[in-house]
């Protein structure tokens, strides 16, 4: 009897080993997928996006800054803008020094 709690509590214990590990792995996964699109990318006619890695970030439009929060889930990009405009989602690529956003958004990366 004493073998058989002793084995369950080793499976207990792999098993919440196993689950931390996954969560882990996911985390490092996500944080990479940010971390591609962290700086300062911009657009045309004196507009610009900053991605910092804390998920927030702003967007500058002829010298008017606006804050927002950001989060990225596989290819798409959510971003909730402070200023109650509301969130835009899209699907989002990054290739070289471009950020395509949508099929409408091209931006290059500032070095």
């Amino acid at each position: 009897m004493k073998s058989q709690k002793g084995i369950s509590l080793i499976s207990l214990l792999l098993v919440i080993i196993i689950i931390f590990l996954c969560i882990f792995l996911f985390m490092n996964i996500s944080n990479k997928n940010n971390s591609k699109i962290v700086g300062s990318w911009e657009f045309q006619y004196g507009t610009s996006y900053t991605f910092k890695e804390d998920g927030t970030g702003s967007t500058n439009i002829f010298n008017n800054k606006i804050e927002f929060t950001y989060k990225i889930k596989s290819n798409k990009i959510s971003i909730t803008y402070n200023n109650g405009q509301g969130t835009f989602e899209n699907e989002y690529s990054i290739k070289d020094d471009k950020l395509y956003i949508g099929d409408d958004i091209v931006c290059t990366k500032v070095k």
